[in-house]
């Protein structure tokens, strides 16, 4: 099972493009960074901790990307302050790993959740093959997540 998504060369662009905006239009509706939607398929993985520990990987679909977070919905229910890991891999070759801490996860009437999630730190990834590292994985453990 393949743990990153492959984005073309235009939805890379259109993520950047989107970033850039974001750091020159700053503030907007009382947030420190505008939202932005994007919407695409990618994976998670669930670091492992106390309630699931040995993690678990699934797909997510995202709704608006910040410079500071992500919006997304997601089938599974997952915690407060949980970390979870977001693997990126580009068409024309890298990646990135991207550590976040999830803010809130609402479940949604029609089935689902609805959670956001904010950016942690950031790794390169040149071959999309990198291990999360020991440190983040410790996070799940050390971390009390809120139901």
């Amino acid at each position: 099972m393949s743990t990153t998504v492959a984005l073309t060369q235009a939805e890379r662009r259109q993520i950047l493009s989107v970033l850039r905006e974001l750091k020159q239009q700053g503030e907007t509706f009382g947030r420190s960074h505008r939202r932005r939607p994007v919407a695409q398929f990618m994976w998670l993985k669930r670091l492992p901790n106390p309630t699931n520990p040995r993690g678990a990987a699934f797909k997510i679909r995202s709704e608006d990307v910040s410079l500071k977070g992500i919006g997304f919905f997601t089938k599974r229910r997952i915690y407060r302050n949980e970390y979870v890991v977001i693997p990126l891999q580009f068409r024309e070759g890298g990646g990135r790993l991207v550590l976040c801490r999830i803010c809130f996860c609402r479940q949604l009437p029609s089935g689902g959740y609805r959670a956001g999630a904010e950016f942690e730190e950031m790794l390169p990834d040149p071959k999309c093959k990198e291990r999360i590292p020991s440190a983040w994985l410790k996070l799940g453990w050390a971390t009390p997540i809120v139901a």
